[in-house]
């Protein structure tokens, strides 16, 4: 059974000339906490005027996500390739000095593609308080229809602060559009940008309604905003209410892991929370168009070191990681996503770019249990992920080796997805003693935080100081 919901089929509506402006809304503000807001009125009482048109303004962001081959979530300059490349995840076969910078952990300032991660997140927050503001003004929105929008905008600025903090620690806390306000902001603690995240998934756990009515996760429910805090919970130590968060999701009767380790990263799949749907013709996700190998390699690659993690049958590693040889060398890639293209411009993709998926909640709960002190609860958590993996029940049987086996699990289980295994390296405090054995000629524990770009300091100077080491 998946979720259902009546408002879902407003977004087949024709969204007309707000999704036109909605593009040139977006990047028009790309320093958006420097300049005066851009000439598109997106929190105009004419864009909120009904149901419709506010459905669709919010629906503009899953939109421009989607349209991201250079953005935050999938492409270039997505967090899945940048913290691959400065984790152990990824090796560098790019000559662009920027991505390389990220590779060597030498990362400046001034790089280019650390400006395009802030600014892409930033972004989509002003667009999300944006919508927030233009809610909360419009009067012919019916106030069912207006809750769960909120809670969407709410749910999407929490997502995208969880990755801001994670990859530049202190970041301005923004929760409104006033540009005299926002171009003087100055960084907020790590701790208030979490208090701030919380919030607004509780808003949005509240607000979201528990079903929708297709097959397609495209638009977060309930149960996302559920998901998103046991990620959150984990990350801030808060283990019993990682495990309570964890275990909603898990017992929910919408989502199932899939027995198939084929079928995971499909559109239909049973594991998928939260998705974003592909948009752009004949295109798939920007995952697979850009990180499959079918030649030497022009960006990147899957590093040995990854590759030797996989146990021994681990279906993972036939599954998700293709291989290319050229001359005398193999060069392996992330093979989760398989369609670059799809057949025709009016042939729909199979896959959808996962945000959010089932099997990371069994590790939450798994780690969380383990953490409490849990240890045949953890082990079963841990032993479902292995076990469709086709992997033998874990051996290990005290708290301290099972957190060292969830490490491992969620290292493969979640390569090249969204950065989870830089964040879990920093989040457990592993990060320096795993890669200064790999990178003894570049690794610093300072390039655990990167540095704030430095255009946005040279227009805002309440960003200063800089992250130590920069």
């Amino acid at each position: 059974m998946k979720p259902t919901s009546k408002i879902h089929k407003i977004k087949t509506m024709p969204m007309g000339w707000l999704i036109a402006i909605l593009p040139l809304f977006l990047y028009s503000c790309e320093q958006f906490l420097e300049i005066d807001p851009p000439a598109t009125a997106l929190t105009s009482n004419t864009v909120f005027s009904d149901d419709a048109t506010a459905n669709a303004a919010l629906l503009g962001i899953y939109e421009n996500m989607a349209h991201e081959g250079n953005g935050f979530t999938s492409g270039i300059a997505s967090i899945t390739l940048l913290t691959g490349l400065s984790s152990d995840e990824f090796l560098n076969y790019s000559t662009n000095a920027n991505q390389a910078q990220f590779f060597n952990n030498e990362l400046q300032p001034t790089n280019s593609l650390l400006q395009v991660l802030w600014t892409d997140l930033f972004n989509h927050i002003y667009t999300t308080n944006a919508i927030l503001e233009g809610l909360e003004k419009g009067e012919g929105i019916t106030p069912s229809v207006k809750s769960q929008l909120i809670s969407e905008a709410k749910f999407v600025r929490a997502f995208c602060y969880f990755y801001l903090v994670n990859t530049f620690g202190q970041v301005p806390l923004l929760t409104a559009t006033d540009y005299t306000i926002n171009s003087l902001a100055p960084r907020s603690s790590e701790e208030n940008v979490y208090e701030q995240i919380i919030a607004d998934l509780k808003d949005a756990e509240a607000g979201l309604p528990s079903s929708y009515e297709t097959t397609e996760q495209i638009r977060p429910s309930q149960l996302a905003a559920t998901a998103m805090l046991a990620r959150t919970y984990l990350f801030t130590g808060d283990w019993t209410s990682a495990e309570t968060a964890a275990t909603k999701v898990i017992t929910s009767p919408f989502y199932k892991i899939e027995s198939d380790i084929t079928k995971v990263f499909l559109k239909e799949s049973t594991e998928a929370i939260w998705q974003i749907q592909p948009v752009l013709s004949q295109l798939g996700v920007f995952d697979a168009y850009y990180l499959i190998i079918t030649s030497t390699p022009r960006r990147a690659a899957l590093s040995h070191a990854l590759i030797g993690e996989f146990e021994e049958g681990d279906l993972r590693k036939e599954n998700w990681v293709g291989s290319r040889t050229v001359n005398t060398e193999t060069y392996y890639y992330p093979f989760k996503y398989k369609q670059s293209y799809t057949a025709s411009p009016t042939t729909p993709p199979d896959e959808y770019l996962i945000g959010l998926r089932l099997a990371e909640q069994f590790l939450i709960r798994a780690e969380a249990r383990a953490q409490l002190g849990d240890i045949a609860g953890a082990q079963e958590d841990l032993n479902i992920i292995r076990s469709r993996a086709d992997l033998p029940n874990t051996t290990a049987s005290d708290s301290e080796s099972l957190l060292s086996s969830i490490e491992q699990e969620n290292r493969t289980e979640f390569f090249a997805e969204w950065g989870h295994r830089w964040l879990d390296l920093k989040r457990t405090n592993r990060i320096d003693a795993t890669l200064q054995p790999q990178k003894p000629a570049s690794w610093q524990p300072y390039d655990a935080i990167y540095p704030v770009p430095q255009n946005e300091i040279k227009l805002n100077t309440n960003l200063l100081p800089q992250n130590d080491g920069y």
